[in-house]
């Protein structure tokens, strides 16, 4: 669905060639737009993030927990963060907010 629009909107727009395409957290949409537009650098909402890891909470039954304990919230609420982590410490630091969840 995504590809089919995206390629309509390339031919009515021929001279489109966005630098910059930001998106929610739907992989679908991010692997069309990566196609679409090749040389674009395609990245996902801070705010949009920070929703998904909170449906993610929800889902996996820990909202009880993350509405009670601070430390689990906390950790959670760290989570988003890791999107501005450098690459090489990202690892690191999700063990370490691992063990914290773990703990409560």
């Amino acid at each position: 669905m995504c590809d089919l629009t995206l390629n309509e909107a390339k031919r009515i727009i021929i001279l489109a060639s966005p630098e910059r395409i930001l998106l929610h957290f739907e992989s679908a949409a991010i692997n069309a737009f990566r196609s679409a537009f090749l040389s674009a650098t395609v990245t996902g909402s801070y705010f949009h993030l920070t929703q998904s890891v909170m449906q993610k909470v929800n889902e996996n039954g820990m909202k009880e927990d993350y509405e009670k304990n601070d430390s689990v919230r906390l950790t959670l609420r760290c989570l988003p963060a890791l999107a501005m982590a450098p690459s090489f410490d990202v690892t690191e630091v999700i063990l370490m907010l691992a063990d914290k969840i773990f703990l409560y």
